[in-house]
């Protein structure tokens, strides 16, 4: 008797494994379109740039999306996942958009080994990242941009800060991913336009 409950036990175990929902990953969109992106200003600037570390929220650095579904609560989507840490996948976003934006070797990825110089380090601080099925998607970021050579801090740095918003109404996780990367491609215009007037 007791070896049927088992053999019972184990195929009902078995059933649930087998019936459980497949995790799906995603992963933020680059630009591509290289040509129509690079200003004429970004081709005369000679500083180069290293993105640092995106800083993010604790209640975000986690694998599951998390969307934004009330002012005071959020949704954990357990089987709808980060391809990487979502701070990786900023960095790198942000790294080959603002590439694409001042052209050339203006911005040098911290993971490579490079003989480039590194003039400048920009510093990202995401604030509010909230993509929402209904309502409002946002994306929050402050951000610095230093001496590379210095060591890292505030004294005399100016601080920008851009807010950006979109309309979403949608449940679909692969469309909001789509908007986020949107949001990321704007926050990325301000960031750009910041370093051609610092440059």
């Amino acid at each position: 008797m007791k070896r049927h409950f088992l053999c019972a036990l184990f195929a009902l175990a078995v059933s649930a494994c087998a019936s459980s929902p497949q995790v799906r990953y995603y992963t933020l969109s680059t630009e591509t379109d290289l040509k129509t992106r690079v200003s004429s200003a970004a081709r005369v600037h000679h500083n180069s740039y290293t993105v640092g570390a995106v800083a993010i929220p604790n209640l975000l650095d986690r694998p599951q999306i998390v969307l934004r579904s009330s002012a005071n609560t959020i949704e954990v989507l357990d089987y709808d996942r980060w391809a990487a840490p979502l701070s990786d996948e900023l960095q790198r976003v942000l790294i080959a958009d603002l590439s694409v934006r001042l052209g050339g070797n203006s911005v040098i990825d911290p993971g490579l080994m490079s003989s480039l110089r590194m003039d400048r380090r920009i510093t990202v601080s995401i604030i509010e990242f909230d993509p929402a099925r209904k309502s409002e998607s946002v994306l929050e970021a402050s951000w610095t941009i230093s001496d590379a050579k210095s060591a890292p801090g505030l004294d005399g740095i100016k601080t920008y800060k851009a807010r950006h918003v979109a309309s979403t109404d949608h449940s679909n996780v692969e469309e909001l991913v789509a908007t986020t990367s949107a949001l990321v491609a704007k926050m990325t215009d301000d960031i750009a336009a910041t370093v051609l007037a610092a440059d």
